[in-house]
């Protein structure tokens, strides 16, 4: 049996020492970056309970703080018995949720409550936590379903951003791959890891609106040690959605060092014959190989001569 091992994001000390102050925290980063798992972990070592609501348009304030119902008997919402008994409550995609409702997180934050059963004030130990893609300033072109978030509810927080860990998101990826195949080729793996930081390099310095989050780091790995193709994987998984000439352009980018692609055997995996016409199916061979170690061009540019044939058949 694999035994995971345990770490802990970079930023995990400071978001440890906010909760042992109880202190409003408001997590924000990109998806994918661990966020709400960073805030389990550190529940578990600060000894609390942990509660999560996940926000959105249609989230209600009853089902933060409860409701009276028809026969006079109070339901309680997420929040209750973390605010009156302690824990730690996350307010999960914060700024997903109806900007109405939000706002009761401003009674919560303040430790003094109207839920609909009286007022309450808050345990010793209740903490009020909440995580974002965005730091509240609205929709973005990667985060457009994001809502902007009033400026008194964000003052009532102290923040923290949550970036993605390059150093955790290796070790968890190594892990993800032991598990599904204790056997795994480890070099090819790791290998695997460089060239998926190094595409997500690329996009940034492209200034490309595509997201490659650890999540996908931990798809890819899973989908290669149990026998996906690198074609598929970058495909399906790291450039999906994206059409051939923008894979190009972030494959070709000066980020995207040859060496870290040997996990993906040649660029043009991912190229269907269909999609290129003769003369640039030419052009993109040569530019193929003049990045590739000598050592692999003759098996690449046989690969690539093939595709030709076939496609004057």
């Amino acid at each position: 049996m694999i035994t995971p091992t345990i770490s802990f994001h970079k930023n995990h000390k400071t978001l440890m020492s906010k909760l042992k102050l109880r202190a409003n925290v408001f997590i924000h980063g990109p998806t994918g970056s661990g966020k709400t798992k960073g805030l389990i972990l550190a529940s578990k070592e600060v000894g609390l309970p942990f509660y999560k609501k996940l926000m959105g348009n249609q989230s209600s304030e009853s089902s933060i703080i409860g409701y009276m119902s028809a026969t006079g008997e109070y339901v309680k919402g997420i929040a209750y018995d973390p605010f009156v008994n302690g824990g730690i409550l996350c307010l999960d995609e914060v700024d997903n949720g109806n900007p109405n409702t939000t706002l009761v997180a401003n009674g919560l934050a303040d430790r003094e409550m109207a839920f609909p059963c009286g007022m309450k004030e808050a345990h010793k130990d209740f903490c009020l936590v909440t995580t974002a893609n965005t730091t509240g300033g609205g929709a973005t072109l990667e985060y457009c379903g994001r809502n902007r978030l009033d400026a008194a509810m964000l003052n009532r927080f102290e923040f923290i951003e949550w970036d993605y860990d390059t150093t955790l998101e290796k070790q968890i990826a190594l892990d993800k791959a032991a598990e599904h195949n204790p056997e795994f080729d480890k070099p090819k793996v790791e290998l695997l890891i460089s060239d998926i930081i190094s595409l997500r390099e690329s996009l940034k310095e492209l200034k490309i609106p595509h997201i490659i989050s650890p999540r996908n780091t931990l798809q890819s790995v899973a989908a290669m040690v149990t026998g996906q193709s690198p074609a598929v994987i970058l495909n399906s998984i790291i450039l999906k959605g994206l059409t051939i000439e923008v894979k190009k352009k972030i494959l070709m980018h000066e980020s995207a060092k040859p060496k870290q692609f040997k996990s993906f055997n040649t660029e043009m995996d991912y190229a269907d014959e269909t999609d290129f016409a003769h003369g640039e199916l030419e052009k993109h061979l040569s530019l193929v190989l003049k990045k590739l170690p000598k050592g692999e061009r003759s098996s690449t540019a046989l690969k690539l001569i093939m595709k030709l044939d076939n496609s004057n058949e």
